[in-house]
C-alpha cells in the first residue's frame, strides 16, 4: 500500500504504476476507484483521467439524479482546481490570464489531498523523491487475505475448497485402507521367487491407484 501527500505542484509529476488489481483512494473527496485497467502515468494524469471519466455521464445525471450530479460535480471542480485545468474558461480578448506554464513546482496546491494505492498483488508503485525516507511518501506491506488471494488466482475458489472438504469427509467416513495384498511370483531378471506387495493409495483429485513393492527372496 503506497500513500502520497500532494502538497505542491511538483507532487503532481510523481509517476505511478497501477496494476489491474490496484484500487485507489482519495479520502478528501471520499473517492474510491476499484481495480481497473493497468496504467503507467503521473498523479496529475490520474486526476485528469478521473475528471474525464466522471464528466462523461454528467449531462445524463443532471436529468436523472440531480443530487448525484451535484456531488460528482463538486469532485470534478475540486480536482480541476488542483490540476489547474482552465480549459473550460473562455479567455477575454486583450487580457492575458496566468496559464499553467507560469505555475512553479514549489507552488502549493489549492487543496491538499492524499492518494493511496492499495494493491494486494504488490505490482503497483508510487514514486518517491530522493529516497524512501521522503516525508510525503509512505509504503506499508500487509498479508493478503484469503479472499484477495482468490481474486488474484493464488488460491482455489470457495467452491473448490468446499468440494475438497466434502471429499476429505467422505474419506474419513470410509476409514483408511491399510490392507496389503501379496502376490507370489518370479523375478524376470534373476529367476528367483519373489513376493509383490500392493496397497491402495488415495490421492486428492486423482483416482484411487495401487502401489506395488517388490520383495526379492534369494
Amino acid at each position: 500500500m503506497y500513500t502520497i501527500k500532494i502538497l505542491n505542484r511538483g507532487d503532481l509529476d510523481r509517476q505511478l504504476i497501477r496494476s489491474e488489481a490496484c484500487s485507489i483512494n482519495i479520502p478528501e473527496f471520499q473517492l474510491v476507484l476499484p481495480p481497473s485497467r493497468g496504467q503507467l502515468t503521473t498523479v496529475e494524469g490520474l486526476l485528469r483521467d478521473i475528471v474525464a471519466d466522471l464528466s462523461v455521464q454528467q449531462p445524463l445525471r443532471r436529468i436523472q439524479d440531480e443530487s448525484a450530479y451535484t456531488k460528482i460535480q463538486e469532485i470534478i471542480d475540486g480536482l480541476k482546481e488542483i490540476i489547474a485545468d482552465h480549459e473550460d474558461e473562455v479567455e477575454e480578448e486583450g487580457k492575458d490570464k496566468p496559464g499553467r506554464k507560469e505555475l512553479l513546482k514549489e507552488d502549493p496546491v489549492p487543496r491538499v489531498i492524499t492518494v493511496t494505492l492499495d494493491d494486494p498483488s504488490g505490482n503497483s508503485f508510487l514514486e518517491f523523491v530522493g529516497s524512501m525516507s521522503d516525508p510525503k511518501w509512505n509504503m506499508r506491506t500487509y498479508e493478503r487475505s484469503l479472499e484477495q488471494s482468490r481474486q488474484l488466482g493464488l488460491a482455489p475458489p470457495a467452491e473448490a475448497e468446499e468440494e475438497k472438504d466434502t471429499n476429505e469427509a467422505d474419506q474419513q467416513l470410509e476409514g483408511p485402507n491399510e490392507e496389503v495384498f501379496e502376490f507370489p511370483g518370479v523375478c524376470s531378471r534373476c529367476g528367483q521367487p519373489l513376493i509383490t506387495r500392493m496397497k491402495k493409495v488415495s490421492i486428492p483429485y486423482f483416482k484411487v491407484r495401487i502401489e506395488g513393492i517388490l520383495d526379492l527372496h534369494s
